[in-house]
């Protein structure tokens, strides 16, 4: 693929990631209100992991016209051909031994946690949100329906996000866009589990949270890749992503604790879950600090 290509590319895998969200989220709005299913008694939510499991169909026909990058295939020959003297594929010891390869695993690291934390650890618990505070007087059932509404228009919102990351990009650099997505995604969410009340605010809400919070993950998967090698770079890209994810099972449990924390104090009450989301917020600080020192890609080729 051309490299001016690259980006826009990367940018709309991500955001069908997105698509396929919002796909789940309208199964889930008219499945798990049903009670059977031909005349046999059957929870929604049950049916909803039985559609999931159709998308597995199409992953088997993807993986039959998948192609392995030709530079990627040279590598693997190479390798091969030249045993222990040829360049080591996916070698962790090279990754987190290698100065330039390390610090560019450690800004990685970084910004996933970041974005990782903000949207499992806050982001995605505005169900929780509608139905503790914003509609806590509401029937189970309509709760139900607008927590499944409010989180398709977040993954709607995403979509575009995503999407806005890749232009800003291409056009003003990385580091930048970066900075605007961690700066809006931690406006958004203060605005939203801080000040959101009423069921009207949901509509328009819920999709600029998803704009802002998903965003960011749209420039993982541009930013990533050209911070390794060709022999590196899946490794790179996973190990960013899944050091993140690890640390962000710490994410939820901080929300929680601090609501917990927040609640004892009389003043606050069935406040203390906005107020624990609003101080866990604060994580994206934490991207912003690291752009300082992460290195600008923007019309840089890959490294070999």
């Amino acid at each position: 693929m051309p490299s001016r290509a690259r980006p826009h590319a990367l940018g709309l895998l991500q955001a069908m990631a997105s698509v396929g969200n919002i796909i789940g989220s309208v199964i889930s709005f008219f499945i798990i209100p049903m009670k059977s299913v031909f005349g046999h008694s059957v929870p929604g939510w049950r049916l909803v992991f039985v559609v999931g499991v159709l998308p597995a169909l199409i992953v088997v026909f993807a993986m039959r016209k998948l192609k392995e990058p030709e530079g990627w295939r040279k590598l693997k020959e190479a390798s091969k051909e030249q045993g222990a003297a040829g360049p080591k594929l996916g070698s962790y010891r090279e990754m987190l031994g290698d100065k330039r390869w390390r610090y560019n695993t450690i800004i990685g690291v970084l910004l996933a946690v970041s974005g990782v934390i903000g949207l499992w650890g806050i982001g995605f618990f505005t169900p929780e949100l509608i139905r503790g505070n914003v509609l806590a007087g509401a029937t189970p059932e309509h709760q139900d329906r607008m927590s499944s509404l409010a989180t398709g228009l977040q993954d709607a919102g995403a979509v575009f996000g995503i999407l806005a990351f890749s232009w800003l990009a291409v056009r003003m650099g990385r580091r930048l866009a970066f900075a605007l997505a961690f700066a809006m995604a931690l406006i958004m969410t203060v605005t939203v589990f801080g000040f959101m009340t009423k069921e009207s605010q949901i509509y328009w809400m819920t999709p600029l949270l998803g704009f802002a919070n998903l965003a960011i993950f749209g420039g993982y998967s541009i930013y990533f890749p050209e911070l390794y090698p060709t022999r590196l770079r899946s490794t790179g890209v996973g190990f960013c992503y899944n050091v993140a994810r690890y640390v962000s099972a710490f994410g939820p449990l901080a929300l929680g604790s601090l609501a917990h924390l927040y609640s004892q104090n009389a003043s606050i009450g069935t406040k203390g879950f906005r107020y624990a989301a609003c101080t866990v917020a604060s994580v994206y600080l934490v991207g912003l600090i690291t752009l300082l020192f992460a290195p600008e890609t923007k019309g840089k080729p890959l490294p070999e």
